[in-house]
């Protein structure tokens, strides 16, 4: 008896070992649909993709993606065991056309989630084949969820498109070629929350960390609202990229937006580490700006046709040839105040509608309010 105890014993703890192996971190088994069951390339994600109901599962490995993967149910997830489920967008001349588009797109559906993968992608626009070379494109995409996520290389790693509800968090993301986070087309309500984004090393590459702008895909002006970017680290690599911008077409709606307790490290000369040059209604307080000491750009910059943006309690490290200040303000109305700058700076404040430069020591309290 006791030995057949044992042995039931065993055959239970057994299973039961299994099942968890089997199991993602935090996800019932009901309803998965484990990619691996059906190969590890472009065609067996798709197979996975129309046999799963809503869960998606990557266990760890390699897949090779050489053509966009459409998601087009509601209530889908896609996810992971974190750095070793490896999904690799494949080199541009194996893709339709020898141009990278994306690796996984989405259009007008709702709750979608994607967490503990690891994408990688070639690095640098030359090697895209003129494609976008986007890791996730969602258009028109409500209440999405990206987080826990490793990308490396590609254009946008998520290039999110008039979407609402939108939350990207704890992602780690570099070498992207033209943002880490690309927020346009009439979106409300993004948050870009505790990621870490490092913009391509190489001359001409990179527009910015986290975009929130008011204009289409086609360039026209569109009405964009409430992007939240907090407690990111980026990192600017090059000249002529910008940490975190807000912009709009001319007549497009950019407004409501929060950027707050980022710390933007700037590796370059030439650079606008935060840039709002078409924003409305928008905050930009207590981030921390450290620049390596010959910068010739704004840590901050505000300017027409920006209206009602408060620039407060910002600081800036090592900022010493801003020529017209260290932070900068042409917009119409809005508050500068608290802002300071330690190491070696150049002139403070400069373009208020005052028309006054401050010194180094002041830090700007109550100036430029109109």
């Amino acid at each position: 008896m006791r030995a057949l105890f044992l042995a039931a014993f065993a055959c239970c703890i057994a299973t039961s070992a299994a099942a968890q192996t089997a199991r993602p971190r935090g996800v019932a088994n009901t309803g998965i649909t484990n990619v691996q069951a059906y190969g590890t390339d472009t065609t067996a994600v798709k197979a996975a993709r129309d046999a799963s109901s809503s869960n998606l599962f990557f266990p760890c490995g390699t897949y090779v993606i050489n053509a966009p993967v459409v998601l087009s149910r509601n209530n889908m997830r896609l996810h992971g065991h974190g750095a070793c489920s490896h999904v690799m967008l494949a080199a541009a001349a194996s893709w339709a056309g020898r141009s990278i588009t994306y690796a996984f797109q989405a259009t007008s559906i709702s709750n979608v989630e994607i967490d503990h993968l690891n994408f990688s992608c070639p690095v640098g626009r030359a090697n895209f084949g003129g494609g976008p070379a986007h890791i996730l494109q969602m258009i028109a995409v409500t209440k999405l969820s990206v987080h826990d996520n490793i990308a490396d290389g590609c254009g946008d790693f998520l290039a999110n498109i008039g979407g609402t509800d939108v939350t990207a968090y704890n992602n780690r993301v570099t070498n992207s070629d033209n943002a880490c986070f690309d927020n346009w087309g009439g979106f409300t309500d993004s948050k870009v929350i505790r990621n870490t984004c490092s913009l391509m090393a190489a001359s001409g590459s990179g527009v910015a960390g986290i975009w929130f702008t008011g204009t289409n895909t086609d360039g026209t002006a569109a009405t964009s609202r409430r992007g939240t970017a907090i407690g990111n680290t980026i990192y600017v690599n090059t000249d002529n990229q910008v940490g975190i911008g807000l912009n709009a077409t001319s007549g497009g709606v950019n407004t409501g937006h929060v950027v707050a307790d980022n710390r933007i490290i700037v590796n370059a000369v030439s650079v606008f580490a935060i840039l709002a040059t078409g924003a409305s209604e928008c905050r930009i307080t207590h981030n921390k700006i450290v620049g390596i000491g010959g910068v010739s750009g704004a840590a901050i910059r505000v300017a027409r046709p920006a209206t009602n943006c408060d620039v407060k309690d910002n600081l800036a490290v090592n900022w010493a040839k801003a020529g017209s200040g260290v932070f900068q303000y042409t917009g119409t109305t809005g508050t500068v105040s608290g802002n300071k700058c330690s190491g070696t700076c150049a002139t403070l404040l400069g373009a208020f509608p005052s028309g006054v430069l401050h010194s180094a020591n002041d830090n700007g309290a109550g100036t430029g309010r109109r």
